[in-house]
């Protein structure tokens, strides 16, 4: 899950500036983090990972309490996030020194700006070497192509004609793929496991030997769980080579 913080007091730039980033190929990736204060941003940097920061700068001459750029000077400093990717928004070009040559930002929107330019400010900010992500272009049952993070794929089943691919925050179903095309498709952070399971080594904690059980640790809906999937006897050999690689 890729963390986007956006800081906008205005509500209404919010909800739009929010409705444009979902348009972006990768959204089946983003979760989205809403501040409309210093505080409330401050709330959200100190409790996850951010990964993009959007910050909408008032200008720094006519600001009457805290502004994007002490946040961003509390990204950088206080944080140490010296390569974090920072765009900042605003409605003036006043500051953008400030923003380029002291605070380092990947890029500078004048407002308005086009769903094309901020959608260009994010994937300059994914193609920094630090954010290099292996994307899954999977088909859902109903022909829409979505682009799922890999490390969002917690494992993937077969069921009844179909499979099911399960993220931490919602599950796709498709009849364009088997099991077997699925497993060449993934990468090798993906191990078959049984004949109805792909599971994602990253989330595997414990194996059973004897029993031929896999733990598996996963977030569901913010919510840390855990589960027990087979390993069949059929890939027994094949997930123990890989599973100890």
């Amino acid at each position: 899950m890729i963390n986007i913080l956006l800081l906008e007091d205005d509500s209404s730039q919010l909800i739009e500036l929010e409705n444009m980033i979902m348009l972006h190929s990768y959204n089946a990736s983003f979760q989205i983090l809403r501040a409309a204060n210093y505080e409330d941003a401050l709330f959200h940097i100190s409790n996850n990972h951010i990964h993009i920061y959007i910050l909408n700068a008032q200008p720094e001459a006519a600001k009457n309490s805290y502004s994007a750029f002490d946040i961003a000077r509390i990204i950088r400093y206080e944080y140490n996030q010296a390569y974090a990717p920072i765009i900042f928004t605003s409605n003036d070009l006043s500051d953008i020194s400030i923003a380029v040559n002291e605070l380092h930002c990947c890029n500078y929107l004048l407002k308005p700006y086009s769903c094309e330019h901020l959608h260009k400010a994010l994937d300059f900010c994914f193609s920094l070497p630090q954010y290099h992500i292996n994307y899954f272009d999977f088909k859902d049952v109903n022909g829409i192509h979505i682009r799922i993070n890999e490390t969002d794929i917690n494992y993937i089943e077969a069921a009844a004609h179909s499979v099911k691919l399960h993220t931490p925050s919602i599950s796709y179903t498709s009849r364009s793929y088997s099991m077997d095309t699925l497993e060449h498709l993934l990468s090798s952070t993906f191990i078959r496991c049984h004949k109805k399971y792909i599971v994602s080594k990253k989330n595997i904690t414990h194996y059973d030997k004897t029993n031929l059980l896999l733990t598996v640790k996963l977030i569901l809906n913010n919510t840390s769980t855990t589960f027990n999937i087979p390993v069949g006897r059929h890939y027994k050999t094949s997930f123990e080579t890989k599973f100890n690689s």
